[in-house]
């Protein structure tokens, strides 16, 4: 009976150890590599869908050359609205309105301004100095729920409608879209995945598209989508 392994035995072993270890760190490798391409590809598509639904929603409120200008291939500037308040006719003189206030944020008066409508149907311009909750009722509706905004400016006719808006712009830059509010700083709003430029805003025949491209890592991809059109 032998009492231990020969020299080839031990080489034998310690060479399909070392195989089993190689296979076993170019399978991890693949699985990485898998998970790495999934996960761009997630980021791809997020960024896609959130700059398209975002960019749309914005500049569909407003009126091109009015509401919102585009600088292609860089970034578009605008008002953006925010939400529309009914002015109560029991204050609708007053720099204090009572407005049934309906939006997608609530009323911030350090970033927003209002677009006032007049009963003979002028708009005013003018700064929103407050927002408070009121428990005043409205005669023609005592069901609807009201807030004081208190303005900038004391209207010489009656305010039927109060449209809510803050200045901001839209940039394609750093490898994402990103939304600058006044003159803040410039805040990501998709994944950093694309190549900039010459991913960018595109203007064909009187409409405005938004391109996405990336090349890198060996990798190709291409989207054009129309934001907005005459």
């Amino acid at each position: 009976m032998r009492n231990g392994a020969t020299v080839a035995e031990v080489l034998i072993a310690l060479i399909c150890g070392l195989l089993v270890v190689q296979l076993s760190l170019a399978g991890l490798a693949r699985v990485r590599s898998v998970g790495l391409r999934l996960t761009q590809r997630s980021e791809i598509l997020a960024a896609l869908r959130v700059s398209r639904v975002v960019l749309r929603r914005e500049l569909r409120f407003g009126v091109r050359g009015v509401d919102w200008v585009d600088f292609a291939p860089d970034s578009i500037s605008l008002r953006a609205f925010r939400g529309v308040g009914v002015v109560c006719p029991d204050g609708a003189l007053a720099p204090d309105l009572m407005v049934a206030w309906s939006g997608m944020r609530a009323p911030a008066p350090e970033k927003d301004s209002v677009l006032l409508l007049t009963g003979q149907g002028a708009w005013i311009r003018a700064d929103l100095l407050s927002v408070r909750p009121t428990s005043d009722l409205c005669a023609t509706d005592p069901r609807t729920e009201l807030q004081r905004w208190q303005i900038s400016v004391t209207p010489e006719e009656s305010i039927v409608l109060a449209r809510l808006f803050e200045r901001g712009s839209y940039h394609v830059s750093g490898a994402a879209l990103r939304y600058r509010r006044g003159r803040g700083g410039r805040q990501p709003l998709t994944p950093e995945v694309f190549d900039t430029p010459p991913s960018g805003f595109v203007k064909r025949e009187g409409s405005l598209a938004l391109e996405w491209i990336r090349v890198r890592d060996g990798g190709a991809w291409h989207w054009l989508g129309s934001l907005a059109g005459r």
